[in-house]
């Protein structure tokens, strides 16, 4: 997530998501610290798309469907 120009990792529950929110609107400089942070390598959909032309089994085909989420490895 990119807001004003700063960039916040990784994935967000609500209530993470609304206090860090609130921190940005009131000019508080310090991150929500959350337990836990999901991240993972970031690949264009062209790297995708050749990755996938090369036969790499790890990255799905972008005709299988599914929720746009891809996730290098699984």
């Amino acid at each position: 997530m990119t807001i004003e120009g700063r960039r916040f990792p990784g994935a967000w529950d609500e209530t993470a998501l609304m206090e860090q929110l609130w921190r940005i609107a009131t000019n508080e400089p310090e991150p929500v610290v959350r337990e836990r942070v999901f991240v993972t390598e970031f690949v264009t959909e062209e790297e995708v798309r050749a990755a996938n032309a090369a036969g790499a089994p790890s990255i799905p085909a972008a005709s299988d469907g599914g929720s746009g989420l891809i996730v290098l490895g699984q």
